[in-house]
């Protein structure tokens, strides 16, 4: 019996998001076939979306890698936790006041990059354009001859010096048509477009599609400036609509500094209690400045819910042809009212139609057997060096 090809699924995985759901889909997509190890470039814990299902000897994270190769790390991280009194595993805390001075990370982080590198026939790395590893990560794919598909989330402003200037032919996966037609101009990679799903699938797909007599609106994500956070704050501040938000960041604090009634604020949702956050729900607002899904956009399709956006990432295609026509511009500062005036203005006939529609649409584009059939036929294409 032959062994099975080693493939290393990586990158800044940590424990939710649009990464961590894409991570734990391959390693399901492609565990029955190779043997799929995942590492992670920053801080995971075994909590992790992407970790859902995964063996424990089948995941690890540069940081746990050092920590356990040097007694003098491990013990030094330990202390820092018990000091700081912190619950995350020591293995969090190797960056610690005793071996900041002591150590080049940067080098260690190589070190148990390139050996990881070294054992994998298929790379799957995932980061923005601009990560700190990836010139690393391609001139080491380089090195050993392995198969690389760089997935690349975020949007992409410009393309660095160095993926033009490439000789190694690799291939790069997005999520979004905007990102794919912009690094059109590299002629040495072979691009590809595989949108996100969710792993709370059945969970949304249960939820009702009848709307509320009081239309309540809602934003899920990080509380940061790209995320058009405080912007959207502001309007509803002044509108006095319903609104509820789910999750952390930055602008928590400046949020919580204004006095908004009509805003509940229900804190930071654990991934398989997502459903709850939807369900109180009716409107999806997706404020953005910059996206590369989001995945907020596909898991509002799949629970049915409207959706207001602006024409960020791969929302506008994902709603391309459909009743759902709300889009709104930070540019223009009542487009957003406007949006909520006409989705208010909708019977509730029509409300339930577009929740249909984007229900069947999340169904046909971005089922979880739908995104797992593309990856497993692209991968398996890449490795044959067959094209598709």
């Amino acid at each position: 019996m032959s062994e099975k090809t080693n493939v290393l699924v990586f990158g800044p995985i940590s424990d939710f998001g649009g990464r961590e759901i894409m991570t734990n889909l391959l390693y399901k997509s492609l565990g029955h076939q190779y043997n799929v190890q995942i590492l992670s470039t920053t801080l995971i814990s075994k909590k992790s979306d992407a970790l859902k299902e995964v063996k424990s000897n089948h995941w690890t994270s540069v940081g746990k890698e050092i920590y356990n190769k040097s007694f003098y790390i491990k013990l030094t991280s330990v202390l820092a936790k018990l000091i700081y009194k912190h619950k995350e595993p020591s293995y969090f805390f190797i960056k610690n006041k005793f071996t900041k001075s002591k150590y080049d990370f940067d080098l260690e982080y190589k070190k148990i990059i390139d050996a990881y590198l070294r054992d994998s026939k298929l790379v799957i790395y995932s980061d923005e354009i601009s990560g700190k590893w990836l010139n690393f990560i391609i001139e080491a794919c380089e090195k050993y001859d392995s198969k690389l598909i760089l997935i690349i989330t975020g949007k992409i402003f410009h393309i660095p010096k160095f993926l033009i200037n490439q000789n190694f032919k690799f291939n790069i996966l997005v999520h979004s048509k905007e990102n794919y037609y912009i690094l059109k101009q590299l002629d040495h990679v072979r691009l590809h477009h595989i949108d996100q799903t969710t792993s709370k699938e059945q969970q949304l797909l249960n939820l009702n599609l009848n709307p509320s007599e009081k239309l309540t609106y809602g934003f899920i994500g990080r509380f940061s400036q790209e995320k058009g956070f405080m912007e959207l704050i502001n309007v509803f501040a002044k509108n006095k609509k319903p609104l509820v938000i789910a999750g952390n960041g930055p602008l928590l604090d400046e949020f919580r500094h204004l006095n908004t009634e009509n805003i509940r604020y229900i804190g930071q949702i654990k991934p398989e209690e997502i459903s709850k956050f939807y369900n109180l729900i009716d409107v999806v607002i997706i404020p953005s400045f910059e996206e590369g899904g989001p995945i907020v956009g596909v898991e509002a399709m799949a629970a049915g819910k409207l959706i207001i956006s602006t024409k960020v990432g791969a929302m506008e295609e994902r709603l391309m042809n459909t009743l759902n026509n709300f889009w709104f511009s930070h540019e223009n500062q009542k487009s957003l009212n406007v949006a909520i005036k006409s989705v208010e203005s909708l019977s509730k006939d029509r409300q339930v139609i577009i929740r249909e529609e984007l229900r069947t649409l999340y169904l046909k584009n971005n089922s979880m057997d739908v995104i797992k059939f593309k990856y497993l036929k692209l991968f398996y294409s890449i490795l044959t060096d067959q094209k598709i």
